[in-house]
């Protein structure tokens, strides 16, 4: 258990800040293997009673639980909308729950609490559904509504909306796949338009549908999911000629921006890769961001050590509708045929990307976060396990033994993004941390960092769990909000008192607390090296590049200044202006058409009071 001294320290200082530099385990660690399977596993059933909630005394975070569980697997990889901050300063927040663990969880469904700007709801005691059903995805729905989807595991996604968030009775409909494959499961659901109307659904269609075990189906609703315009659609580049099957928790949506739809599809077992469409879904494009090495993979492939995604993702949009990737990373390697593989827990990392990046390759080792691959701390390599005491080692309380883990993902696992008003990148994951333990295992805490500039920079990391009240808990499963134009950066995650999982067998059922975040931005942020370290101005390449249409430029200030553009073709002759001005600090986009623009080189110069950046943009 962490050291009287250090609990102390911690009652000092109740937020921890992290220097960048990483140390890393012993190489020796790095090949500790242990045997896993990526088939679904049974619930498993017992019955231990631990004490009720507890509430943060963490003067820089604002911390309210909202909710409970003893069903505490929230997802199998990737973590789908679980709340969402209206700007009224209102909030809903939905999870897994599930309270009788006798008969394999009879109640579970989506738990669901509301802040109506001043206080929470009781908590919840049952669920919002009729059925037994779990996986909630949460969306604000017309003028002043809500919705959640969630599936039954039977044969139907359960659509629950209600005209006004957080009052007033839900009507429930639902939604299943094919004749021949009714059952759906693992919904993502975004919504769009000026009212929110548009519904954008993903689901897995089960039981061989379309050439697939497990396909990844898309629907589509122009009136408040009161009917489908579309329905189990294949997107092309996802079907039978490009994949063997994608399944549980492998899609995750950002949030729409600027009427731009994305959303990432993530695996250890096939590519990584994005969809976007600037229409409502009517066209997609698809960018692989990461090549899997072993395509069109199943249970008779052999596979020799490569790193990989660990099955959790997340995307963001910011203004200029760029997309963000965060994601977990691992390693593995498969001997025999069948659904048992070896994985390396103590493999470590967060991975980044953007539309701007090159994506990566098929190597083997393309996603090692040892420096022997694609991967480059604070530029594509964002987060990993800290070295908390400050000694030069990474010392956990199983070591030279295996850390606990959550089925196949990293050390670090869970990452989110979101991308403010101010062009700020937020991102949390779920770490193993050294010196806090139980004795058996070390417990995970949530972590945060800030880029302010787009992911150009990156600044401290944050412990969000370095507080007297969180020695003894479990954090993980963190949904940040990605609609939080104010002062804070809004999560939900799960809190309990043992490592590992319940479902798992790894200890007995027991209390998890739905605990609600709310982190001041400067905390993140405003750390003075951090500002001190930063330039005074940074211009991004232009979005997107090649570009055949609209492109942006986006310019970062961190003070006032007059500036401008102006694009030249090859030989020098100006096509686009837009005249100089005065602008305070923050972040500024120029916007411009190239459509009427012969294909080819181009340069455009930002000037910047009197310095000028020039950069070269392709026209196709």
């Amino acid at each position: 258990m962490k050291k009287l001294f250090t609990i102390i320290l911690v009652m000092c200082f109740t937020v921890g800040l992290m220097a960048q530099t990483r140390v890393l385990p012993p190489k020796a660690s790095l090949l500790l293997e242990v045997k896993a399977d990526h088939s679904q596993q049974a619930d498993g059933i017992s019955n231990a009673q631990y004490p009720g909630p507890v509430k943060s005394a963490n003067l820089l975070l604002s911390e309210a639980e909202v909710g409970e569980t003893y069903y505490d697997l929230q997802t199998n990889g990737s973590l789908n909308t679980r709340m969402f901050v209206y700007p009224d300063g209102t909030i809903g927040t939905t999870w897994s729950k599930g309270m009788e663990i006798a008969g394999n969880f009879p109640d579970r469904g989506s738990g669901y609490n509301y802040f109506n700007g001043t206080t929470w709801q009781d908590w919840p005691e049952l669920r919002i559904e009729s059925q037994r059903c779990g996986w909630p995805t949460y969306a604000p729905l017309g003028t002043a509504g809500e919705i959640i989807i969630s599936h039954n595991a039977v044969d139907a996604m359960i659509i629950l909306r209600r005209e006004v968030k957080g009052e007033g009775d839900w009507v429930e409909t639902s939604i299943s796949g094919p004749a021949g494959n009714e059952k759906v499961t693992w919904p993502a659901m975004a919504t769009l338009g000026p009212d929110r109307t548009y519904v954008h659904l993903l689901g897995i269609i089960r039981n061989d549908y379309m050439g697939q075990p497990n396909a990844l189906g898309y629907w589509r609703s122009l009136d408040g999911a009161e009917s489908w315009d579309v329905e189990y659609e294949i997107l092309d580049g996802v079907g039978e000629d490009y994949y063997t099957e994608i399944t549980a928790d492998n899609v995750v949506w950002a949030e729409p921006k600027n009427e731009t739809l994305a959303f990432v599809c993530a695996s250890v077992w096939h590519d990584m890769f994005l969809m976007k469409s600037t229409d409502n879904g009517d066209n997609w494009d698809k960018t692989i961001i990461w090549e899997h090495p072993y395509q069109f993979y199943n249970d008779e492939t052999i596979c020799d050590t490569f790193y990989c995604v660990d099955y959790s993702a997340d995307i963001t949009l910011d203004n200029s509708g760029m997309a963000h990737v965060v994601f977990g990373i691992n390693r593995v390697r498969k001997d025999v045929a069948g659904t048992s593989f070896n994985l390396y827990p103590k493999v470590d990392g967060i991975g980044y990307w953007n539309e701007t990046m090159d994506p990566f390759s098929d190597d083997l080792y393309a996603l090692s976060p040892y420096g022997d691959g694609e991967l480059i701390e604070d530029y594509n390599l964002i987060g990993w396990t800290q070295d908390v005491n400050n000694d030069g080692e990474i010392t956990f309380i199983t070591d030279p033994g295996s850390p606990m883990y959550y089925r196949n993902m990293g050390l670090s696992t869970n990452p989110q993004i979101m991308s403010d008003e101010d062009g700020v990148l937020y991102v949390s994951y779920s770490s193993t941390t050294e010196t806090y333990d139980n004795t058996i295992w070390n417990y995970k805490h949530v972590w945060m960092r800030a880029s302010p500039d787009g992911g150009y920079t990156w600044g401290d990391f944050l412990d969000l769990n370095d507080d007297i009240m969180h020695i003894f808990d479990e954090c993980i499963y963190a949904h940040m909000s990605e609609t939080n134009n104010d002062d804070g950066v809004h999560m939900l995650y799960n809190a309990d008192l043992d490592p590992g999982l319940g479902q798992n067998g790894d200890h007995d059922f027991q209390q998890n607390r739905e605990v609600y975040i709310n982190v001041e931005k400067e905390e993140i942020v405003g750390t003075p090296a951090y500002l001190a370290s930063k330039p005074e101005f940074e211009v991004q390449q232009n979005y997107p590049n090649p570009a055949n249409g609209l492109t942006s430029v986006l310019v970062q200030l961190q003070r006032p200044a007059e500036i401008g553009l102006v694009v030249k073709n090859a030989i020098g002759q100006a096509v686009h202006s837009i005249p100089a001005r005065n602008v305070n600090a923050g972040t500024h986009h120029f916007r411009f058409d190239v459509s009427r623009l012969p294909t080819g080189v181009y340069f455009y110069s930002v000037s910047i009071d009197k310095q000028l950046v020039s950069k070269k943009m392709i026209v196709e």
